[in-house]
């Protein structure tokens, strides 16, 4: 399982963390992270992508 997670930031609001729906490869999560980025910037305006991941996510999780 793989989550593309974004570290969005504001100056005057600080930072929060936005997740993506599970994902079975890797490459899947990759390839999700433009859409992801342009979501982000649509219904976050105040906000900036200051970095962001694929996370792959082990059984126990």
């Amino acid at each position: 399982m793989w989550t593309a997670l974004l570290l969005l930031c504001s100056v005057e609001r600080g930072c929060f963390a936005f997740g993506s729906p599970v994902m079975q490869s890797e490459s899947q999560c990759i390839q999700s992270i433009p859409s992801g980025l342009e979501y982000a910037r649509q219904m976050f305006p105040a906000y900036r992508a200051a970095d962001y991941k694929c996370v792959q996510w082990g059984e126990g999780a």
